[in-house]
Order: C-alpha cells, then structure tokens, then sequence
C-alpha cells in the first residue's frame, strides 16, 4: 500500500491503463481486502477478487471526484490512452481543456469504473457473510457514478449525491 502511495508525490504520468489499474487495486483494493481479513483471515481468501473489482471502481469514482484537484495539482493519474479518447492532451488536460472533452474523459473513466463494478456485482452474491460489511461502501457507486455522468463540466466542479441517499444506499446493503 505504501509503495504504491509513491506515484501520488511525483507528477508522473500514469503510462496505461493497466497501471491505473494496478495502482487503484495495490492502493483502494488493498484496503477492502484488509478490511475483510479483519473481519474473517479465512473468509477474506475467498473474497479477493471481489475486492480487487470493488477498490478499483471505488478508486476510478474517487478519481472522477477529485479530477478538478487533480488537474489543479498537475499530476498526471489519467493515463494518457484514456484522454486521447477523450480528444485531451496531458497539457490540456492539466489547463483545463473544454467541458465536451471534460465530458468525454469523465465517460470512459465511467465506463471503466462500471465494468469493474459490474464484475464486483457479480461477484457479490458469492461472498461470505463474515466479509460482506467490508464492502459496504461499494454499495454507493453505482449512485455516484450516476451523479458524476451528469455534470456539465467535470474538469472544473465536482458533484456528488446526497449524503442521505449515500447512506440509504449503504442501509440497504447491509440488510
């Protein structure tokens, strides 16, 4: 976990994809899983890949969040496949480009983050009851990322759900 908080003090690009991925799963995924061998050592080995899909789409919503804090610090998390299919350069990504390319980046960043959320949702139901609070906070993606494919200008604001409908959503899941 450590290790990996090293890229968040430098102002490296992201290479690809597939490192985004790494470190959303060495960094947010490591915590679910943690969480989960907290709460049942030998429960939590059947849960892994469920976590690794869960912290990787918690991550990319936390991303999505924080991609005006991102761009105002100049680090460079978005890596740059993903905002070549948005039509941004790293340069114009950090000087804030256009609200439709803003748009475009926050959709693949979306789309990323619900194919791992879809995989986690199938996964769900396979879990062990000792380990399934620790992914309770996975039970607001879905809303969050609802909330984030509607804003006009993602690189500039960020917009959330409400806080209540945040917790009703993490109510229901641990019924």
């Amino acid at each position: 976990y450590c290790e990996a908080r090293i890229f968040d003090f430098y102002h490296d690009v992201m290479p690809d994809q597939a490192a985004l991925e790494a470190y959303l799963g060495a960094t947010q995924s490591a915590i679910v899983q943690l969480a989960a061998m907290i709460l049942d050592k030998d429960a939590a080995r059947q849960a892994s890949d469920a976590a690794g899909h869960a912290g990787v789409a918690t991550g990319l919503v936390k991303m999505l969040r924080q991609l005006p804090l991102i761009r105002r610090r100049g680090q460079g998390f978005v890596p740059q496949s993903i905002l070549s299919a948005a039509g941004l350069s790293q340069g114009e990504f950090l000087s804030g480009g256009d609200s439709k390319s803003g748009k475009r980046l926050c959709g693949a960043l979306a789309a990323l983050a619900h194919s791992h959320l879809a995989t986690f949702q199938a996964l769900e139901p396979g879990l062990p009851m000792p380990v399934r609070a620790a992914f309770l906070p996975a039970a607001s993606i879905a809303r969050r990322l609802k909330a984030l494919e509607k804003q006009q200008d993602p690189l500039s604001r960020s917009s959330d759900p409400s806080p209540l409908a945040v917790t009703w959503d993490v109510f229901w899941a641990a019924l």
